[in-house]
């Protein structure tokens, strides 16, 4: 009985060493699990944190999309001024073609004017007496001759006097419209219209009426009548002549 007192006394020792180790490790875990338990300090970190990316993330959608919006629309405007620019220069280049092409027709009109045309009242009497002539050289008889004095116009502004015929043109420079009527043998007519078309004054022939002469052609000799409907132009009132007209010619219409 004696032997079996340590056995059971080492035995107690050792169940009690086993009871403080676990009671050590219990005791450990409990005080890891005080341990890691977070603070209010973090608490506060973290809420802050998650304030800072909402207002991060409203900031994005409230400011920088709509900015970006903006700036998409304003770059598409640039491009639309842009175009409206190019096609303005563009329309400005051309108007300067224009002014440049208007400014050259005036100028030759002026230059013709100044140089080429007569006044009408010493040329209106010569012109007649020049038809009258050429008439009498070419040896055709006058059946028919009428004039009508054309005063210059500007744009829109008609005479009540006009005929159907003068109605139709807009002219700037003076002049007379003449209608004649010869008759004679058809190379004697022929010359006479260019006798006519050799003139030095500016006449103009608007229209040639040819009756007597068949379908096969004018024979030798025969006798035909010539209507021709004509106007010859003048300076305008106040212009000066600055050299005598030279041979321009009469002009077929």
């Amino acid at each position: 009985m004696k032997n079996n007192t340590p056995a059971r006394a080492a035995s107690r020792d050792s169940r009690s060493a086993r009871a403080d180790a676990l009671r050590e490790r219990l005791k450990n875990f409990r005080a890891g699990q005080h341990t890691s338990k977070i603070g209010s300090t973090e608490l506060l970190a973290l809420a802050a944190a998650f304030v800072l990316l909402a207002l991060t993330a409203s900031a994005y959608f409230f400011y920088l999309v709509p900015a970006r919006t903006r700036l998409l629309a304003l770059q598409s405007e640039r491009a639309e001024l842009q175009s409206v620019l190019r096609r303005a220069s563009e329309g400005a280049d051309q108007d300067a073609s224009t002014q440049a092409t208007v400014g050259g027709i005036v100028e030759s009109l002026e230059k013709f004017e100044t140089e080429k045309l007569e006044g009408r009242e010493e040329a209106s009497t010569a012109v007649i007496e020049e038809l009258n002539r050429k008439t009498r050289r070419h040896g055709l008889t006058r059946a028919q001759f009428s004039f009508t004095y054309q005063d210059e116009k500007t744009p829109g502004q008609s005479s009540p006097t006009a005929t159907a015929t003068s109605a139709r043109r807009q002219n700037i420079f003076p002049g007379i419209d003449i209608s004649l009527t010869v008759d004679g043998a058809y190379p004697s007519v022929r010359r006479f219209i260019r006798d006519i078309e050799a003139s030095q004054r500016f006449i103009v022939i608007n229209n040639v009426q040819l009756e007597g002469v068949n379908d096969s052609g004018a024979q030798r000799g025969a006798l035909v009548s010539l209507r021709l409907d004509m106007s010859a132009f003048f300076r305008r009132a106040g212009i000066t002549l600055t050299q005598p007209p030279t041979a321009g010619g009469a002009a077929t219409h």
